[in-house]
């Protein structure tokens, strides 16, 4: 699959999906981590894609409770948004 804009699965990670059980998730920048899923330069919506279609738990983590429902927010959408294809 192509995912577009932000930083990419890398084939080194997909190689080795079928040893994943649990992903944490959270977005950064360049110089900052655990920012709000959607927020940063990852692209959160192809991981959450390829863990959901792997059967994949996912932890959210950031820092706050604000960053947690932004980021609860943003996983809403992305699951609206796929629903909808």
């Amino acid at each position: 699959r192509n995912y577009p804009s932000k930083v990419q699965p890398s084939e080194f990670f997909l190689e080795r999906l079928n040893k994943v059980k649990l992903a944490h998730l959270h977005d950064a920048l360049k110089n900052r981590s655990h920012l709000p899923l959607g927020s940063g330069e990852i692209d959160i919506a192809a991981y959450i894609d390829i863990f959901t279609r792997s059967n994949i738990d996912m932890i959210i983590e950031v820092f706050n409770e604000n960053d947690l429902k932004a980021s609860i927010e943003y996983v809403d959408s992305i699951t609206m948004r796929n629903k909808r294809r």
